[in-house]
């Protein structure tokens, strides 16, 4: 009688737990049409999750241009991933340096993608909102830059992956995800100088030497 109840108690578990997702669950990612960069990732590669070494989710979402654009299509590209808010003053402070890091680090394959989860009412930003985002650089005094030109996106509520690089509800959460679109650094602070040296750190790994200190 126990040994029939132990194996009709490992036949319900195996019936409860999740399928065993492999490659061919997933769909092979396409590129976007949009102005961006944009190059194929290999198609066996399998989104998972923002810890540092694996490959980060298939964030995308509509951007500041109407168009859908997507993280993943920016394999071979160092990716500044900043999830925000539109209410959040953080956030809104990081977008006053986010061209200045854009231009800085650009040459070398550093694109930012600013994730908007929220408008300032708890809602789907709309494009209208993510062209006024973009201006923010206009309002430092010290940017030589009137907008971002680089991408900002909305990921209602996150629901494309972008959610859950926060922790505890503290935006914006920052991650750089790198060309193989694996994960090289989570939780920075929102600082543009560390963000600064962060980046650097990630290019001198990656034999980048003139950032090498």
């Amino acid at each position: 009688m126990r040994i029939f109840a132990v194996t009709g108690l490992i036949a319900a578990l195996m019936a409860c737990a999740p399928p065993d997702l492999g490659a061919s669950d997933y769909e092979p990612f396409s590129v976007p049409d949009n102005e961006w960069p944009g190059e194929e990732p290999p198609a066996d590669l399998i989104p998972e999750n923002w810890t540092v070494g694996n490959v980060a989710p298939q964030v995308e979402g509509m951007d500041q241009h109407g168009t859908t654009t997507a993280l993943w299509q920016f394999w071979g590209k160092y990716t500044v991933v900043d999830v925000s808010t539109l209410w959040c003053a953080p956030c809104q402070e990081l977008a006053r340096s986010t061209e200045d890091l854009y231009q800085h680090y650009g040459d070398y394959g550093v694109i930012p993608l600013s994730v908007i989860i929220e408008n300032e009412s708890g809602g789907e930003a709309t494009q209208e909102e993510l062209e006024l985002w973009a201006t923010w650089p206009s309002r430092n005094e010290n940017s030589e830059y009137e907008e971002i030109t680089a991408p900002i996106i909305s990921d209602f509520k996150g629901k494309s992956g972008s959610g859950t690089l926060v922790r505890n509800g503290q935006y914006p959460a920052i991650a750089i995800v790198g060309p193989d679109l694996r994960v090289r650094r989570r939780g920075l602070e929102a600082n543009h100088r560390k963000i600064e040296l962060a980046v650097e750190e990630v290019l001198c790994e990656d034999g980048i030497t003139e950032f090498c200190r």
